[in-house]
């Protein structure tokens, strides 16, 4: 099966042009799930000199398939009641983890705004993105299967 290979220059410009992005965002408050995105949230963190929040969550692990645990709120870095939460991963897949991540953040803050965004988005599934009632900001769409 093809895999989608991104070089460190590849990655560090995309963490650059969504600190531009978050930069047009009123009070955003960085929040990434643990591990897939990770290393962005970490990134994006550094670079615009903003705390990040964790969620600890997955819907699946690589060759261990579905891990049906629910999602945890394990750091909560200060947010207050006026920010928008900028909820961070690597891949919008099937969706399963966003959306339940965008549940725990609305169970937990209720009212609060969330802007969502990944690096890739996996157009194989694309019929079942158009089913959350929430928008997914990806810079690169791919064919493959994650």
């Amino acid at each position: 099966m093809e895999k989608v290979k991104v070089t460190w220059e590849e990655f560090d410009d995309d963490v650059s042009f969504l600190k531009k992005e978050i930069l047009k965002i009123d009070n955003p408050h960085l929040v990434t799930l643990v591990r897939g995105g990770l290393p962005l949230g970490v990134s994006l963190s550094n670079k615009l000199g903003l705390p990040l929040s964790l969620i600890d969550f997955q819907t699946r692990d690589g060759k261990y398939g579905v891990r049906p645990k629910a999602p945890r709120l394990i750091k909560n870095d200060g947010y207050y009641i006026n920010q928008t939460f900028v909820l961070i991963d690597d891949i919008f897949d099937l969706g399963l983890t966003l959306a339940k991540s965008v549940d725990l953040l609305r169970d937990t803050f209720p009212n609060c705004k969330i802007k969502i965004f990944t690096l890739y988005q996996n157009d194989l599934n694309q019929h079942l993105h158009k089913n959350y009632p929430f928008e997914v900001t990806s810079l690169h769409n791919s064919k493959v299967l994650f």
